[in-house]
């Protein structure tokens, strides 16, 4: 089964693991005025007395982290020398120079939108019908509500 993502809606971003999870989606979309990148590896830790990062294991999460963008870029047939930047120089970009750079597929404006667009479309094997397609929302849990205002308030 074909995957597809879709950033949305404007205003939303696909910064850090969601770059990596749109570039190797077989589609990748995104809504107008919405952004992908910033990439880089960070360390996660419970304030100034967390274990530090030496420098060493920094360089080799870099590269393993722009290694592994590389490989899912050029496997979709994306941008990947923008791929590696988003990772190695934390580059950021708006989905409307995104689809110019080859790292998205298209912009649609909604999910109607974007169905219509993927419509006809064939990935590998699979000719897409989407034109009537039933969308069903998935709403979070509370759990997952609570996690979201406390990671990303």
């Amino acid at each position: 089964m074909p995957t597809v993502v879709y950033v949305s809606p404007s205003g939303a971003s696909a910064g850090s693991a969601g770059a990596f999870s749109t570039l190797a989606a077989d589609i990748a979309a995104m809504a107008p005025n919405t952004s992908i990148g910033a990439a880089h590896p960070v360390s996660i830790g419970m304030g100034g007395d967390a274990e530090k990062t030496d420098d060493v294991m920094k360089k080799k999460m870099e590269n393993y982290a722009s290694s592994f963008i590389e490989s899912i870029a050029g496997r979709r047939h994306r941008n990947v020398e923008w791929a590696k930047s988003a990772v190695i120089d934390s580059k950021a970009t708006t989905s409307e120079k995104a689809l110019d750079l080859r790292v998205i597929d298209l912009i649609a404006k909604d999910v109607p939108d974007l169905l219509q667009q993927l419509d006809g479309r064939t990935v590998g094997d699979k000719t897409l019908n989407t034109v009537k397609a039933e969308v069903f929302e998935i709403r979070m849990t509370v759990r997952e509500r609570f996690f979201q205002a406390l990671w990303r308030p």
